[in-house]
């Protein structure tokens, strides 16, 4: 997979999540579950291990919501679908800044958003970690 360094060019993220078939030594916390590591890093540590991660799986940006509309304006996206299940609002769509994709109701959909209370999860290209 092609390194998600574009979606890395923007500001207002607090924490990332890398999840992959391997563990970073350097991330601050590590999750294993099955054969996948969820790397968690503070957004500028991101930033340096992007460029040394192979065989990525998802990235995960955590931010406040009030940084919302920022981030989505630098990666330049595009909402297709939503949806409410209970108190998450999810929103799927499109960024052409980073490569990977799924089809989702025969759209191409490379980025999942989660709104949960004054948090959101952006998943490149879903949140594989819950909400």
């Amino acid at each position: 997979m092609e390194k998600p360094v574009q979606i890395f060019d923007v500001s207002g993220v607090d924490e990332v999540c890398f999840v992959s078939g391997e563990k970073c030594e350097t991330a601050f916390e590590t999750v294993q579950c099955g054969d996948k590591y969820f790397n968690y890093f503070s957004f500028d540590e991101a930033k340096k291990e992007v460029s040394h991660l192979k065989n990525l799986d998802a990235v995960q940006f955590y931010a406040d919501q009030t940084e919302l509309d920022s981030i989505l304006k630098e990666i330049k996206f595009v909402s297709l679908l939503s949806e409410q299940i209970e108190n998450i609002e999810i929103v799927y769509g499109f960024s052409p800044l980073y490569n990977k994709a799924i089809y989702l109701e025969g759209k191409k959909v490379n980025v999942q958003i989660a709104k949960v209370q004054d948090r959101v999860i952006l998943g490149f290209p879903m949140i594989l970690t819950g909400y």
